[in-house]
Formats: structure tokens, sequence, C-alpha cells
């Protein structure tokens, strides 16, 4: 049949291109018949033929290409060979079958996709390459399982699942885990990994054999060693989500092997690689969310194996390894909080402390201190669902409000606000617990508990967060203290009452941090106790015994200071301050004591009194704080710490406790002077602002003296200002006005001298003093008419004896000076008589520069009882002028200036002839109708009266020069020239007549 087929094909052919002569046109149209004859004569292949071609076409990579399409079969599934095959049709698209464009359509790797009864047979040739000893088998083998299986949407999940347990196909595959080769080992694993996301009901069957080959290949060779069986990480990650797909996929059964997981989990967490650690974590989290409360007996084993990853170097992997602890604790595993905190029970010593360290890590420790944002963010998340969600919330509350508190302090402003909203949570959470204990003060809290109501009248002198400008008026004259901290209102009842019940456990542990020789724990101790008694309030005074010692020693650090200055505040500002003074009594007035101590001890008074100024609780104990401040020994120290606080203590005072210090203005005063008159002259090196002011006003007045002599005067001057001690600018422009303005003078400091001057001499003892040079900068400054005028008690003695003081201010003018030679004794004697230092005489041009160029002087408050005051006090023993050089030349510079005070005898003329003249009626400024004007008995009375007092001062002064030259029997040159020029004011005003001073320069 063959024969005579393929003959009359023969003859068609030939026929064909007989008749066509050759021509192409009708010769394809003749191929296609043969092709169709020979087609139609052969017959099917047999069954073997079409079991190897269905085998060869499963190994292939693209059995389509080469063969023809078969024919449209559509709905039923092809059973032979040549119906798998693809005709190659020379039909266009068009003219082709719908099931054929759509197979057309079909992705390539889809429609090379084998059957289930080829990928049946294909599962027995994979099983036996995957078991081949031959590397380019078992590779063929597993590229083919991930072809042809994997993903073929022809193989249901029931098919996978059988295949895998009853054809050993899983069991081939687990072989290949220990495969020598890289690639190979990674394919295995990840194709398993597939097969079962696939078939999740062959988990259960395959995880007998699953886990010893993964515990196999994520352990140590050897216990204690750091070489890993399994090399390469791309496996060890695969590892990990073949565990982790195994604990999600073999759901409640999985309970079985929860053991031998905590195992794996623990390996895992001990990789190097950070992916295989945070799938390790994930592996604990898709065991919480499957088992549950199942994994209580090995939940603690759980969270050991977490806990070191809590410390990895990766952030990803911390945050990881919180998210794993957070669910892990709810399944009884609350016990290891202990161990979180590095808690230890103060009555148990371990065995293991006699033979060896036993060291313990605070986990929430390095956690809450983490560098990076979102670590600490995650703690306080899973610090919130512990205290609010966990059975044993109660028990671990103590140990886990720390750190919660520690988050107001964040430099994040997110995590401060997450913060203060646990803390809002926590009080209601606390209120809802204890609601019995605080019903009476729940019915009783007033609507203004959320301010600072207990404080009363006090209220207003606290704010939470920030003051706006201009708010220290509402307080009735005194500084409002700002409270510190993110709050900025005051936390409900049930957060300080939780913070309160809790604060005796932890104040011991904050007291010894706060001084700790580590620099970040002392800063966090520190910013952690400020936090604590912010929310405490009064609760804190029963632990001051504790407290104050240790802020006594921590305010000293510069690191901590400002931290430990708020936490003195505010115990200022919650607690009674009577108790708070009497622990720092005595520190600052042991004279025993080391001066950093009690310089300490005085700064942290300040703070206090910062704290309690604004709430009025001060104001009954400020006796017991000026008579502190007064003791002779904290007054007279040189030491800079010491004069430091106690200027601070004073400017605190004045600021929060001004109206309440008018009436201690003399003892304000007493210690002021000794803040400003240290006696010496200024440091080089140091500066002060505050100083230059009064050396610019005694420049202008250095014009008067000839010009060399000025120049060097202004430049030795503004040298010592420039190098001025600025404790004693702030004193004189800052804490006298601002004294003498809550006292009522409205005058500044000249009017405030001028009403406790006799009292404070009194007090003035130099000869007695430990420290003479200071007691005699005291004195001096009492002998000062003017404020301006107290630049010269830092003035080195070189320039101290040439320079003159500030001229007085002349009350009434006097008439035009008639001469030249008037004119220049005119102004000569109101420059307080420095004849002796021209050395050139100056005219009339000079003169009338000079006193354009004076400064205007403020009024003056001195008075003639001033002048007898100061020297019926100095007319006692001067024997402590001799003793320090710079005391004689300050003394008689001083009695310079306040002998300049006196008018000359010209002067008090034409004020006796003013006042006789003032009832004709000359003055066109007073009428008689506005100022009663005295009669001629009452002139006369005052003229008899000043010429007394003149006398009198005369007889005062010259014993007073008569002692003050005797006991200095050698005096300096500066010294000297002070004496001379003040023996000279003296003569020039009539105080002295010419016969005494001959006989002193005599002697």
């Amino acid at each position: 049949m063959s024969g005579s087929g393929a003959q009359g094909a023969a003859s068609a052919a030939g026929s064909g291109v007989g008749g066509n002569g050759g021509g192409s046109t009708s010769s394809g149209s003749k191929v296609d018949a043969i092709w169709q004859q020979l087609k139609g004569a052969h017959a099917a292949p047999k069954a073997q033929a079409v079991n190897f071609n269905k085998l060869w076409h499963g190994f292939s990579s693209d059995p389509m290409q080469g063969t023809k399409r078969p024919a449209a079969k559509p709905p039923q599934p092809p059973s032979t060979y040549e119906s798998q095959l693809v005709q190659r049709s020379s039909r266009g698209p068009a003219d082709a079958h719908p099931s054929q464009q759509q197979q057309q359509q079909q992705p390539a790797a889809v429609r090379s996709k084998p059957d289930p009864e080829t990928a049946l047979q294909l599962v027995a040739r994979c099983v036996a390459g995957l078991k081949d000893s031959s590397q380019s088998a078992r590779r063929k083998a597993l590229q083919d399982v991930q072809s042809h299986l994997l993903d073929n949407p022809s193989l249901d999940e029931s098919w996978l699942a059988s295949r895998l347990e009853g054809d050993g196909l899983g069991k081939a595959l687990l072989r290949r885990f220990d495969d020598p080769a890289d690639s190979c080992r990674e394919a295995a694993v990840s194709s398993l990994l597939r097969l079962l996301s696939a078939a999740p009901g062959a988990v259960l069957a395959l995880l007998p054999y699953a886990f010893p080959v993964l515990a196999e290949r994520v352990r140590h060779r050897e216990e204690g060693s750091k070489n890993l069986t399994e090399p390469c990480e791309e496996v060890r990650l695969a590892l990990a989500r073949l565990l982790r797909s195994l604990v999600v996929l073999g759901g409640k059964g999985f309970a079985g092997y929860a053991g031998e997981a905590v195992e794996l989990v623990g390996a895992l967490a001990e990789d190097p690689f950070h992916e295989v650690q945070e799938e390790a974590c994930g592996v604990v989290g898709a065991m919480n969310e499957v088992l549950g409360m199942r994994l209580q007996p090995v939940a603690k084993q759980l969270v050991a194996a977490l806990l070191p990853l809590t410390t990895a170097k990766r952030h990803r992997v911390r945050v990881a390894a919180l998210q794993a602890l957070r669910p892990t604790m709810h399944q009884g595993a609350h016990e290891m909080i202990l161990e979180m905190v590095a808690w230890r029970d103060p009555n148990v010593i371990p065995i293991k402390a006699f033979y060896g360290d036993d060291l313990k890590v605070n986990f929430c420790g390095k956690l809450a201190a983490d560098p990076h944002p979102a670590v600490r963010r995650e703690f306080l998340a899973v610090l919130a669902d512990w205290m609010t969600g966990l059975r044993e919330r109660l028990d671990h509350e103590a140990r886990l409000l720390p750190y919660v508190l520690s988050a107001l302090n964040d430099e994040s402003p997110e995590i401060q606000s997450d913060a203060v909203s646990l803390l809002e949570r926590l009080g209601a959470q606390y209120e809802s617990d204890h609601e019995k204990e605080l019903k009476d003060t729940l019915a009783y809290l007033p609507a203004e508990a959320h301010g600072i109501g207990w404080q009363a009248a006090g209220a207003a002198g606290y704010v939470y967060g920030s003051a706006a400008a201009g708010e220290e008026t509402v307080n009735g004259g005194r500084a409002v203290f700002v409270l510190p901290g993110p709050l900025r209102c005051r936390p409900r009842l049930g957060t300080r009452r939780l913070v309160q019940t809790n604060f005796s456990r932890i104040i011991g542990a904050l007291s010894e941090e706060v001084t700790s020789w580590l620099l970040e724990a002392r800063r966090r101790a520190a910013a952690l106790l400020r936090t604590q008694l912010l929310l405490v309030e009064e609760w804190s005074e029963q632990h001051l015994h504790l407290i104050m010692p240790a802020l006594c020693k921590a305010i000293s650090d510069p690191e901590v200071r400002p931290v430990i200055r708020d936490c003195c505040s505010l115990l200022g500002a919650f607690t009674d301050p009577e108790v708070a003074l009497q622990l720092l009594a005595t520190r600052g007035s042991d004279e025993a004591a080391d001066a950093a101590q009690r310089a300490a001890a005085l700064e942290v008074l300040g703070c206090v009194i910062r704290g309690a100024g604004p709430r009025r609780a001060l104001d009954a104990h400020l006796p017991s704080v000026l008579q502190l401040l007064s003791g002779e020994s904290l007054l007279t120290s040189e030491d800079s710490r010491i004069r430091r606080s106690l200027q601070e203590v004073v400017q605190q005072l004045l600021a929060t406790c001004g109206p309440a210090c008018g009436r201690h203005a003399a003892q304000l005063l007493w210690v002021c002077l000794h803040l400003r008159s240290p006696g010496r002259a200024a440091p080089n090196g140091s500066s002060s602002s505050g100083l230059m002011q009064p050396a610019a006003a005694a420049a202008a007045a250095f014009t008067a003296t000839s010009a060399p002599t000025a120049a060097a005067a202004t430049a030795s001057l503004e040298g010592s200002v420039a190098g001025g001690d600025a404790a004693g600018g702030v004193v004189e422009g800052c804490l006298l006005p601002r004294l003498a303005e809550v006292c009522g003078c409205s005058g500044g400091p000249d009017e405030l001298l001028e009403a406790h001057r006799r009292e404070l001499l009194g007090q003035s003892d130099p000869g007695a003093s430990p420290n003479v040079l200071l007691a005699t900068g005291v004195a001096c400054r009492l002998m000062l008419p003017y404020s301006a005028q107290s630049h010269l008690l830092y003035l080195p003695e070189e320039a101290l004896g040439r320079v003159l003081p500030a001229p007085p201010a002349v009350p009434t003018p006097s008439p035009a000076p008639t001469s030249q030679a008037d004119a220049r004794a005119e102004a000569d004697d109101e420059a307080g008589g420095d004849g002796s230092m021209a050395s050139a005489p100056m005219d009339v041009d000079t003169t009338a520069a000079a006193s354009q160029q004076q400064p205007q002087q403020p009024q003056q408050y001195w008075q003639a009882s001033s002048t007898v005051a100061v020297l019926s006090h100095l007319r006692g023993q001067l024997g402590w002028l001799p003793r320090q050089s710079r005391c004689a030349t300050l003394f008689f510079t001083c009695l310079e200036a306040c002998l300049a005070t006196v008018p000359p005898p010209q002067q008090q003329q034409q004020q006796a002839q003013h006042q006789q003249q003032a009832p004709s009626g000359t003055s066109g400024t007073f009428s008689q109708q506005d100022v009663e004007l005295p009669d001629a008995d009452t002139t006369s009375a005052s003229a008899a009266a000043g010429t007394s007092a003149t006398s009198e001062v005369g007889e005062l002064l010259e014993a007073v020069l008569s002692q003050a030259l005797a006991a200095c029997q050698e005096l300096p040159p500066p010294a000297l020239l002070a004496a001379l020029r003040c023996m000279h004011a003296a003569v020039r005003r009539g105080l002295l007549p010419g016969a005494v001073l001959v006989v002193h320069l005599e002697e």
C-alpha cells in the first residue's frame, strides 16, 4: 500500500510538473497534496514510542519547538504523545481555531508545564537523580523540580502532597541539604519550601524528618565552636525561612515540636548573619501566633534566646527582637522581666558568685538608651503593652515604670509625646484598679487639680512647659518658675499616685547613680530624678535625707549641673523649705568642711529658693537664711566658689522673694557689700561689663588734671576695669538696684545706703575681721558718697593714689567767677582741691572744656550727719591700716571722696547769702505762695548749725588723721600721695587749720 501510494504521489508530482511546463504556481499545491497522502499512509505510533516521547518531552526545555500543532481537541486532556505535539499549521491566525488562539496566548512557561501523568514519571526520575553521585545529575534533577513541578496549575495540592509523602520526593530533597555544592543545597531548601507552601498537608508528615536535618545544618559543628555546619549565609537564611514555614503551616500540630524549635531558634539567634537573626525573631512571632499559651513550657527559653539580640549591631535586628519578645511575655514568661532589668535579690547570693563572675546585663537600660530612635520607640510600645495587658503587670510595675519616665526626657519629640500619652493611660488604669481607694479623693477633687491648686496663693508662680514674656508680673513681683519637662499641665491623679507609690523603691538607687563614675549613667539618673520629683510632688519630702546629700555631691559636676539645679528647684517648689534649710545649714556653716562642699550646699540652697520663692513658702524663713549667709566664715571667704554661691543665693532671694526682702534690707545690704568689695585689685584675665559705666564716668572727670597724668590715670583705670571682678559688677549693677527697688528707694543704691549707713558702720570692724582687705573694702564702700565711685575699690595701687573721685553734685548754681584765678580756684575746690597734681597751670578754655566734658552727677543723698558718722566710726582704733599697704591707700582715697561732700567756705557763704536773699523775691522759680520761706531767725540758726557741724567735722577729722598717720609710720608712695591729697582737701574746705597740716607734715 505504501509503495503504490508513493508511486501515485510520484506520478502526480511528475504530471504536475509536465502539465505546468515547469511553472512554479501549481508546484506548491502539489507538494502539499503529496505530504497529505504520506501523512495519511503512516499509521499511529506505538505506545512505547509515545511514552518515550512523553518522557523526552518532559525533560526538554521546549518540546514544542520543531513540531507541528495538533488538531483542535479542546476540552479533553491529551492522551497520546502525538496529541501533545504542536502542529505547524500553514493557516494564518485568522483561520485558526479559537482554542488554538487561547493556547498561543498562554505564556511559554505555563505551556511547558507537564500534566500530572507526565509529572509522575518526572518525579520518579527526579528522585533517582537526587540520589545520583554525579553533581550535574543532582543539579539537573533540582532544576527539573523547580521548572516543572513548581507553579504548575495542573498539579493540585493533594497530588503534590502524595508525591512528597509517598514517592519520597520530600526525603530526597532533605538529603540534598548536605550536598557539597552550595547551589544544590540552596536549590533543595528553596524547592522544599515552595512545595510545602503549595501542599501544606504534607508538613506534618515531613516534620519528623525535617527537624533532625534542620538541627544538624543550623547548629555549630562542635559545642562551643564558632564554625557553623552550614557555611553559606544564603542557605542558612533559606533554612530559617523553612523553619518559619513549618511553624506557620504546621498549625497547632506543631506543638509537639516546640522544644526542638526552641533549640533551633537559639542556634539561629547566634548566627552572625543579621537576616538570619531577623528570621529567628520571625519564627518566635509565628510560634506565638500559632500556639499561644501552648508555648508556656518553653516561653522562658525563647526569651532567653532572644535577649542577646536586643544588643545586636543592626537596629532592625533589635526592633525584630522586641517585636518577638512582646507577645512571648504573655505566654507565661513574665518572670524573665527580672532578667531584663538585671534584678538581683539582696538576700540571696548565687553559688556561682563564689567561684567566678556573676554578671547581669540590664537589657532594658540598654534599650532605653539605644542610639536609634526606632528602637527606643518600639521599646516604649513594648512597655506599654506589658504594663497595660500583662496579667502579672502589678508585679513588675515598679521595675518597668522608670523606663517609661525616662522616655519623657528623650531627645525625640515623638517619643516624648508617646510617653506622655502612656502615662495618661497608666493613670486612668490606676484609677480604675483603685477605684474604692480613690473614691473620696476623686469626689472632692476640684477642677483646679490640673493646675497647682494645693499651693493656694502661689499657684500663679508655676508654669508647666514655658512662660511667655512678661508673665512674671502676674505673681506679685516674684519670678515665675517654669517646671521642666514635656508636660504642659499637671498630670492626672492616677498618674501621680502611681509614681508616688513606687518612688520609695527607686530613690535609693537614683541617689547613688547621680554620683556614678560613668558619665552616661549620671546623666540619665539625673534626668530620671528630675522627672520623678516633678510627678511625686510633696511625697519627696520624706526622702530628703537621701536626696539632699546626693544633690550636694552631684551639683559640682558640670555635665549634670543644669539638671541637678532643676531637681533642687523642684524640691523647693513642692516641699517645706524648713526641712531643706535644716539639712543645708549644717553643711554650709561647717567651717571644718571643704570649701567646695560648702559652696555646693549654698548653690543647692539658691536653687531651693528659686523653687520655693514663687509660692511664698520661704518668706517666714528669711531670717534663718540671712543668718546663714551672714556668717563671718562665709562673708570673709576668698574662695571664688563660695562667693559665687553666695551671690546666687542673694540673686534668687531678690528675684523670688522681693516683696518680703524689704523687711531685711540691712542684712541683705551687708551681704551685698561683702560681695561687692573684695578689697583687692582686680585680677587680670577676668571681665566685668558692669564696671564699664562707672569707669567712663570717672574717665570724664580726669580732664581736670594735666594731660600726661590724666592719660596715664585713664589708661590705668580702663585696664583695671576691663580686667575687673565680674561678681562686683553684677552686685553693683544688678543686686543693689534690685534691692533698692524692693525696698522702695527711688534714688537707687545711694538712697538705700544712706538709709542704713550708720547701722552698717556700727557692724564694720576691719581690725577684728580675719580678712582685713575685704573688711576694709566694705568700710570704704560705706565712706563713698556715690555708687559711681565704687570702681575705686578695684583700681591698682599705682592708679589709686593718682585718680580723683567723681566731683560731687552742686545743689545750687554759683555766680560766675569774676576772674580767671577765681574760676580756677572754684573749679579746684569743686574737684576736691587737687592743686598738687597739676603739672602746668590751666587756662580758662581748658577749664571750660573740662566742665563741659564732666558728666551730670546723680542726686546727692549724702547728708552732713553721714560725714560725722563716718568720722566718728573711724575715730576708734586704726591699727589695721598698716597690715596691708593697700588698706591705707583705700582708706585715704575714700576719705577724700567723703570730705569732697563738705562744701568749701566760699560755697557755704554763698548758700547763706542765697538764703538771706530768697525772701526779697529775686528768685523767679518759687514764689512766696508756693513755698514758705524761712525768716531771718531761722536762717541765722541754720547758718550757726552749719558752722557747728563744720567745726565738729574738723575736730573728728583731725583725730582720725592723727591716728591714721601715727599708725602708718612708713607709708608706701601711693598711700602717702593719697594721704597728702586728703589733708589738702580738708585744708581747702576749712576743716583743718594750716598749722595742723604743718605739724603733721613735720612729723
